[in-house]
């Protein structure tokens, strides 16, 4: 009798594939949270330093702007403030930004997971014990029962082959 082990394809691609997804979505949204919201919020900095709406207090904090990238947070808020009040279009909170930033460093982070049940998955043997072959998820077969192994294919596809005695119950 002969019975032929192998790990399931969606147990070595799914986690790979999610994986990808993750790290695709983690990749989207750091070139949003830290490249083009910032340039976009110095673009619009840069377009209303002759604003009318604006006080002469207010264009002297956007002449004072730094850029994105090199502002401390009061300056943010700050800036957050005079746009909010003056209904200037096109400005993006401060906190929305940093909340896309968050949220690519916690999925870029949680990528982590599928990625080492792909390689926990990827690392599945069959384990020999003194008393005989261990399969994973089906038990024990001791080694009388056993007439030939055949794992030539396991690295590549994930196969063995096993001829064994029927006295082996799963």
């Amino acid at each position: 009798m002969q019975m032929i082990i192998h790990r399931a394809s969606w147990q070595r691609i799914t986690p790979l594939l999610i994986f990808a997804a993750m790290l695709a979505f983690a990749a989207w949204n750091l070139w949003d949270g830290y490249h083009r919201l910032p340039q976009i919020e110095d673009a619009v900095v840069a377009a209303n330093l002759r604003n009318p709406k604006l006080s002469s207090g207010e264009r002297s904090v956007l002449n004072a702007w730094p850029g994105y990238a090199r502002a401390i947070t009061s300056q943010r808020l700050r800036l957050d403030r005079i746009f909010h009040n003056n209904e200037i279009k096109n400005w993006i909170p401060s906190s929305q930004v940093q909340g896309v930033q968050l949220a690519a460093e916690t999925v870029a982070m949680l990528a982590a997971f599928p990625f080492l049940l792909a390689v926990w998955v990827s690392t599945i043997k069959l384990k020999a014990t003194d008393a005989g072959l261990f399969i994973w998820r089906t038990g024990q077969l001791d080694w009388q029962q056993i007439l030939e192994i055949d794992n030539r294919r396991w690295a590549t596809d994930g196969l063995v082959v096993l001829a064994f005695s029927p006295k082996f119950l799963i």
